[in-house]
């Protein structure tokens, strides 16, 4: 059983209006860093504005039914796209700082190419940055007055919060489940790109409840480690496209911590079922 006192977060209430609390709470964040990026001198912004977008992103699609106007295909595609053009900034400064951080190479060639990957990493990192402050900010103060009009209309759905976002929980282990038996097979960069994706889509529809309850924050603290891990990962092969060998070989070793820390002794599997007992819990509140 959940402690009593989760019902603080008010598992009652209607699902419309709690989430579209939620989401006010995380367009006003996205609002807030893409105002910080504006400004140029705010190193954690462009991390703060993404995190932000893609938590407002996920309430909008887990609790679709009850937002109805405020979470339509339309809304989500546009913040989608949104999101999307800012992968390329967010790629060279994780980049940049990567190479930044790496000790001189041995051998003359890897030394010359990774100089020249640095040198051209920091210059797309320029780049890409003024093209945000060019074309993606001016997109995302309109798109989040109309989001912030839509969610103001939101109205009671007379569905109970603790049954949808229990119903949401347990479709996002599932997913994760379903993309982590490809990972476990084997499977390709891509696939544990995915895994990651639906890693960080079950951290953040369990987070409004770990303040409060222990089961759930021991879950999303796992689920924390397993997301930098794949993060990790996915940047390794990002850049061993364009290195090869220094990339490729520390892409090698993650892959390796990943199935003789994870997938072996079987722990992700085991946060699986634990977010699934968490939502059936959920549910009978």
């Amino acid at each position: 059983m959940l402690p009593g006192r989760i019902t603080a977060l008010g598992l009652s209430s209607d699902a419309a209006l709690a989430a579209a609390a939620l989401a006010a709470r995380w367009l006003k964040r996205t609002r807030d860093a893409a105002g910080r990026l504006r400004q140029g001198s705010d190193g954690d912004a462009l991390h703060d504005f993404r995190t932000s977008l893609r938590r407002l992103r996920v309430l909008l699609s887990s609790y679709r039914g009850p937002l109805g106007r405020a979470a339509t295909k339309t809304v989500r595609r546009r913040l989608k796209l949104l999101a999307r053009s800012t992968n390329a900034a967010r790629d060279a400064e994780v980049w940049a700082q990567w190479l930044r951080g790496r000790p001189g190479a041995r051998r003359a060639t890897e030394a010359a190419a990774l100089t020249k990957l640095r040198v051209h990493c920091e210059a797309a990192r320029g780049r890409h940055k003024k093209r945000l402050l060019s074309h993606t900010l001016k997109r995302v103060y309109k798109i989040a007055d109309e989001l912030k009009r839509r969610l103001a209309r939101v109205r009671g759905s007379k569905r109970r919060y603790g049954g949808e976002a229990a119903r949401a929980i347990a479709k996002a282990a599932r997913q994760m489940d379903r993309r982590f038996n490809v990972v476990r097979r084997g499977g390709a960069e891509r696939d544990a790109h995915v895994a990651r994706i639906r890693v960080k889509r079950l951290r953040y529809l369990l987070e409004p409840f770990a303040a409060r309850n222990s089961r759930a924050r021991r879950i999303v603290v796992a689920l924390q480690e397993l997301q930098a891990l794949l993060g990790e990962l996915h940047d390794r092969h990002g850049l061993a496209a364009h290195i090869g060998r220094p990339a490729q070989a520390e892409a090698d070793r993650l892959e390796r911590t990943l199935r003789q820390a994870w997938l072996r002794p079987g722990l992700d599997r085991r946060l699986i079922a634990d977010a699934l007992a968490f939502s059936r819990a959920l549910k009978s509140r």
